[in-house]
């Protein structure tokens, strides 16, 4: 199960470990998974399924409301086009 931080920045696991964050395409947010980026290549998201997860929780970590949100599933990548000829 996955929750929506207060802020509604990031989803996080039962642990609060942040799993993933929101990114924002042609006026369209989704989460992806936060990962290290390459300066050479571009992270393209092609794919995004809906998922279930809980905004409001008790102090036992039970669910009180849930709320579906978009995840991406699906990457591209792009190359960026760097050049060392200057």
């Amino acid at each position: 199960m996955l929750f929506l931080s207060k802020d509604k920045q990031h989803l996080l696991d039962r642990a609060h470990n942040i799993v993933a964050e929101i990114a924002g395409s042609k006026g369209h947010f989704y989460y992806r998974t936060i990962g290290i980026e390459s300066e050479a290549f571009e992270k393209i998201c092609t794919g995004i399924k809906s998922r279930k997860v809980c905004i409001s929780w008790n102090e036992a970590n039970e669910c009180q409301i849930w709320r579906h949100v978009d995840v991406c599933t699906q990457y591209e990548l792009l190359p960026k086009g760097f050049s060392n000829i200057s």
